[in-house]
């Protein structure tokens, strides 16, 4: 898990959208939305809703301490353009990080999905969401679908594949990445490299986790991707029980070797550590 900004750990997981967590948020998202914009709402208003989870949506919920802190979700636009919706955090939960790393978690869903578009609406008053949505890559853009015509909405839209995210969160783990890909690089401690790419971080399991944290952009993914391929091909050949004199003169380590360059020279070159 990627520590967070005020060291309280939280858990992002999959919910069901009808469930008692997601609904339980999105009765506390209402009441903000009726204190947000009271002339927009009756006594009679209907109470919001979640319809069952349909195909290629997802739906997930951000825990702390098992509790239920925030919320936000992904619903098909078309077969490449996929609409965020469902950002929330709880009031008494905000400030900590929570709405970037459920972002965050949803683009990574939408690409593992295979769309190539997000596109989002808030409300117009709800100035430190836009911030947000701004410093994640996103523009702002014409209403779509039911926001058409609403005076109240502002709607935003990004690449999933954005060029960069923005300077990262956690330089330190950066200079830690750097310090690796440079042993490997130089063929030097490889049985520690291994370890910090595959038990002491997730980047050989899933590098997108570390887009904004660790890692500036989608090519920086691209490339820590490439070197734990080649580490994994490089283990498929020689077994795991090797020595680091018989894995670096093994046919597959020149892969292990130029993936590693590249990626050092990527990750020491782009604006993610600024």
């Amino acid at each position: 898990m990627l520590p967070k900004p005020d060291d309280k750990p939280f858990v992002i997981a999959d919910a069901d959208p009808q469930g008692t967590d997601a609904m339980a948020l999105l009765r506390e998202a209402s009441l903000d939305a009726r204190a947000l914009y009271p002339e927009l709402f009756t006594p009679d208003s209907p109470p919001a809703t979640n319809g069952p989870l349909g195909e290629r949506c997802v739906y997930v919920v951000a825990y702390g301490d098992g509790r239920p802190l925030a919320c936000g979700a992904l619903r098909p636009v078309d077969d490449t353009t996929v609409e965020v919706r469902r950002m929330y955090v709880h009031r008494d939960h905000r400030r900590q990080g929570l709405a970037r790393a459920v972002l965050e978690h949803l683009v990574c869903e939408a690409r593992r999905l295979g769309y190539g578009r997000l596109v989002l609406e808030t409300g117009y008053r709800q100035l430190p969401a836009m911030r947000l949505y701004e410093a994640m890559g996103f523009a702002r853009i014409a209403p779509f679908g039911e926001y058409v015509g609403d005076p109240t909405s502002v709607c935003f839209g990004r690449e999933v594949a954005a060029p960069f995210v923005g300077p990262v969160r956690y330089p330190w783990m950066r200079v830690e990445l750097i310090a690796w890909l440079q042993a490997l690089a130089d063929a030097d401690e490889f049985d520690r490299a291994v370890t910090y790419f595959y038990d002491d971080t997730r980047l050989a399991q899933d590098p997108e986790l570390y887009l904004g944290a660790t890692l500036g952009s989608g090519h920086e993914v691209d490339a820590v991707r490439a070197v734990t391929a080649a580490l994994d091909a490089l283990f498929a050949a020689e077994g795991l029980a090797r020595t680091h004199a018989e894995y670096v003169v093994s046919p597959a380590w020149p892969a292990v070797l130029a993936a590693a360059v590249a990626a050092l020279g990527l990750v020491r070159d782009e604006r993610g550590g600024g």
